[in-house]
C-alpha cells in the first residue's frame, strides 16, 4: 500500500505521466503529467478501474491489453518491472505512441498492494530509479508499514461507489486510538512510543480477518475496515484487541499503562463519507467520556 498526499511532490512534478493502482488495479493516484498526456482530469479516473478502457492500450499489433495481456497484472503476478511500447487513447480519441514502465508495490511482509505505470511519448528516456521507493511510501505509513490514510479513503471511496452501483456488502470502520500517546513519549521517550505503535499495528494486524484492511490514520490513531456487519460481534471483537494491545503494552514494558480508546460505525446502503468519518470521531470522543468504553453505531 506511496503517501499520496504526503511523499507524492516528486511524483506530481516529474515528467513522465504517472498514475498508481491498488491490488484490485483501482486507480489511486494520476499526476499532472497524465493529465497532460491523455486529456483526463485525475477526478475523472481516480476510484476507477485501470481495465475500464479509459486509455484503451494496444501493444504494436493492435492487441488489447487491458485483459489478461495486461502487463501491469503480470507485474503484480511476479514483481518483476517490465518495459512495453503502447498505444494509448486519448480523451479526444486520438492514438498516442508511448513508452511505459510498470512497477510493483509491496508491503514490508513482500505482499503485492498494488503497482504504478510511468509513460512518456515515445523516443522520451525515463528515469525511474527513485519511483519504486516513492511509490512504496505512497501507500505506506513508514514507522508501521500499514497502509496510510489515503490509501484507506480511497478504499472507503471505491467501496461505497461500489456498494451504491453494485449493491455489494457492507462494511464497517473501527478507529483505534492511543490516547495516552504524548504521555508515553514524555516520561519513556519517541523511541518507545514508537515501538507502542508498532505493538499495537501488529496487534490488530494478528487478528483480523483475511481481506480486512488495516492503517495508521494518524499519530496514534489506527483505522480498521472490515466486514464484520453484526453490531454485538464487532463490539466483542473490538474489546477483545483492545484487551490484546494493553496486554502486549505492559508484557514490553511492565510499567506502560495504554488508554485505548476505540469507536465504529458500520456502513449500510446509503452512507456517505462525510456521515462515517464524521460518526467515527463522534464515537471515539464519546469512547474517551465512557472510561475508555466502546461506542459503536450501526
Amino acid at each position: 500500500m506511496v503517501n499520496w498526499t504526503h511523499n507524492n511532490e516528486f511524483l506530481e512534478n516529474l515528467y513522465d505521466g504517472v498514475y498508481g493502482v491498488d491490488d484490485s488495479r483501482t486507480i489511486l493516484f494520476w499526476n499532472r503529467a497524465a493529465e497532460e498526456l491523455t486529456g483526463y482530469k485525475a477526478t475523472e479516473v481516480i476510484g476507477r478501474f485501470c481495465y475500464d478502457e479509459i486509455l484503451s492500450h494496444l501493444n504494436e499489433r493492435g492487441e488489447r491489453l487491458c485483459g489478461k495481456s495486461c502487463p501491469m497484472l503480470k507485474t503484480m503476478a511476479d514483481q518483476l518491472v517490465r518495459e512495453e511500447q503502447v498505444f494509448l487513447r486519448h480523451k479526444q480519441g486520438q492514438q498516442i505512441a508511448v513508452n511505459m514502465r510498470f512497477i510493483p508495490a509491496t508491503d514490508d511482509q513482500g505482499n503485492v498492494i498494488g503497482a504504478m505505470a510511468l509513460f512518456v511519448k515515445s523516443g522520451t528516456p525515463t528515469n525511474p530509479s527513485q519511483i519504486k521507493e516513492l511509490m512504496r511510501k505512497a501507500f505506506l505509513d513508514s514507522l508501521t508499514g500499514l497502509a496510510n490514510r489515503e490509501y484507506m479513503e480511497n478504499k472507503v471511496r471505491m467501496l461505497l461507489a461500489s456498494e451504491n452501483e453494485r449493491g455489494s456488502r457492507s462494511f464497517s470502520m473501527l478507529f483505534f486510538q492511543l490516547e495516552n500517546l504524548r504521555e508515553v513519549n514524555d516520561e519513556f521517550g519517541m523511541s518507545v512510543g514508537n515501538e507502542v505503535l508498532k505493538i499495537m499495528a501488529k496487534t490488530i494486524a494478528e487478528n483480523m480477518d483475511d481481506g480486512d484492511i488495516l492503517s495508521r490514520w494518524q499519530g496514534g490513531l489506527f483505522m480498521l475496515l472490515c466486514y464484520k456487519s453484526q453490531k454485538g460481534m464487532l463490539l466483542n471483537w473490538a474489546n477483545k484487541v483492545r484487551d490484546l494491545i494493553q496486554t502486549a503494552g505492559q508484557k514490553y514494558k511492565e510499567e506502560l499503562e495504554l488508554a485505548i480508546c476505540v469507536g465504529g460505525a458500520i456502513a449500510h446502503t446509503g452512507a456517505t463519507e462525510e456521515y462515517l468519518y464524521k460518526t467515527l470521531e463522534e464515537q471515539i470522543k464519546a469512547s474517551r467520556h465512557q472510561d475508555k468504553g466502546l461506542e459503536i453505531v450501526g
